[in-house]
């Protein structure tokens, strides 16, 4: 009867698993797990429960064998891109969308014809990127740099050049962030995004668009910013299982500070609260690189598969 017992438990744990390791290995598992228990042992202990549950999320990750240190960085750079791209997406998106609804008159036809072909090119980037077509997302980054940059309405009425420098240099990093991944990921073969890694790119961009609405109807973003710091948390706790979250979150923090850096140096007189947004990028841009380098190093000393020690 205890053995039924701590069965039962241990099964319970599996189902951390992947569903097809269950069905081919779990009896297995559970077999050797019982044949190492303590007489009258009825509970697993905490070890066994932590590595349980770790090693079945390492599984379901893809993670639970060796990785390259390139490999993971790639991942890690593609994801941070991904998770740009979302966000430019959304954001273009509800400037179409207010410019059709917002200022009297409308914009011109040449707003219009930069401003959606500007998102449909995002679009495209993003699923070049997605899919690990490093090769063609370069010169699709180029056009789509050019195209959002020249198409935006600040441009054209000319009221605003530092919002079309910001836009250039925006273009500039996206640009190189995709030469970098085409570099990373040659010799390691085509690598694309699966869901899981497609939702820790769009969730984060539309909890930030949330926010960014929010402030802008005078409602306050409390909540979304502290689901924001939530999720950006999470990143770092789960680069024990996959360092690539918290390696785009330093990519993505570093290349916003990139952005904010190039604005104080284009200003005359910098008001100290962009310095203080600044240092507190770049703080959080560290912690995430720190944790995502544990996470990289952990996942290069799994053995390859095959290999027993």
């Amino acid at each position: 009867m205890t053995v039924d017992v701590l069965a039962g438990r241990y099964r319970r744990l599996l189902a951390a698993y992947p569903r097809w390791y269950r069905e081919e290995r779990g009896a297995e598992l559970v077999g050797t797990l019982l044949d190492s228990a303590r007489p009258g042992q009825v509970r697993p202990s905490a070890r066994e429960a932590r590595a349980l549950i770790l090693e079945g999320l390492r599984l379901r990750a893809g993670t639970s064998g060796h990785r390259t240190a390139r490999e993971s960085l790639t991942g890690g750079l593609q994801l941070g891109m991904l998770l740009l791209i979302a966000l430019a997406v959304l954001r273009d998106a509800s400037v179409v969308w207010e410019g059709s609804n917002g200022p009297v008159p409308p914009p011109g036809p040449a707003w219009w014809a930069f401003a959606v072909a500007g998102v449909l090119c995002e679009m495209v980037l993003f699923g070049l990127i997605a899919v690990g077509r490093f090769g063609l997302a370069v010169p699709a980054s180029v056009v789509t740099g050019v195209v959002t940059t020249v198409g935006h309405p600040m441009y054209f009425d000319q009221a605003d050049r530092l919002v079309y420098r910001m836009l250039a240099v925006n273009a500039a990093l996206n640009l190189a962030g995709a030469v970098a991944l085409w570099l990373l990921s040659r010799r390691l073969g085509r690598i694309t995004a699966g869901p899981v890694m497609l939702a820790w790119a769009i969730v984060p961009a539309v909890i930030l668009m949330i926010s960014v609405y929010l402030n802008a109807t005078g409602r306050g973003d409390s909540g979304t910013q502290w689901a924001f710091v939530l999720l950006y948390l999470c990143a770092l706790g789960y680069a024990g299982i996959d360092p690539r979250p918290a390696l785009a979150a330093a990519f993505a923090l570093t290349m916003f500070l990139a952005q904010i850096m190039s604005t104080v140096a284009q200003l005359t007189d910098p008001p100290h609260g962009l310095v203080v947004v600044a240092a507190g990028y770049l703080g959080v841009a560290v912690s995430a690189g720190v944790a995502g380098w544990l996470g990289l190093r952990r996942q290069r000393a799994l053995r390859p598969l095959g290999v027993r020690g």
